[in-house]
């Protein structure tokens, strides 16, 4: 599957959104085997017959690609890659459900950023990040409801990040 923490190697680039997700889970999975269970995967992208066996055993559309809950705090990570076309409408729910339903919520497009995430959660003394491009969900709905088109190409360096 994903090999020890010292042969498993991240994609050099992502085709597609479940690869970065799986490398995010593997990447987690090798690195904090004493936090298995706290990390799960939406891994709601696929085709229609697995999209229909998921429906029928309990995937519910509309959460994040990645969550992860410890010490009382759930958070929830919405994976995007650059460059990648989604729904305004779309992007606004996926804002709107992690401000309104994760103690902390982010948009991620990077196994970096990822892991920065991570490590910032799981460290002892939280610091606030904004070392590597991390997009709190605010911005993105900030963004999106200034939009007039139903579209938008992910770009992270249209999302005002806090400082």
């Amino acid at each position: 599957m994903g090999g020890s923490p010292d042969t498993w190697r991240p994609r050099p680039f992502y085709a597609n959104e479940h690869q970065f997700q799986a490398d995010c889970v593997l990447w987690f999975a090798n690195t904090y085997p004493q936090h298995r269970g706290r990390l799960w995967a939406n891994f709601a992208e696929q085709n229609k017959i697995q999209a229909g066996i998921k429906l029928s055993l309990g995937l519910v559309s509309g959460l994040p690609d990645l969550m992860f809950a410890i010490n009382s705090k759930f958070y929830g990570i919405e994976l995007k890659l650059p460059h990648s076309v989604h729904k305004v409408e779309h992007l606004i729910h996926q804002a709107q459900w992690l401000i309104d339903n994760t103690n902390t919520g982010f948009f991620c497009e990077t196994l970096d950023g990822f892991k920065y995430i991570i490590e910032n959660i799981l460290s002892t003394e939280w610091r606030f990040m904004w070392e590597i491009k991390t997009i709190l969900p605010e911005s993105v709905l900030n963004y999106c409801q200034t939009l007039k088109t139903k579209t938008t190409t992910w770009n992270s360096d249209k999302f005002t990040i806090k400082h």
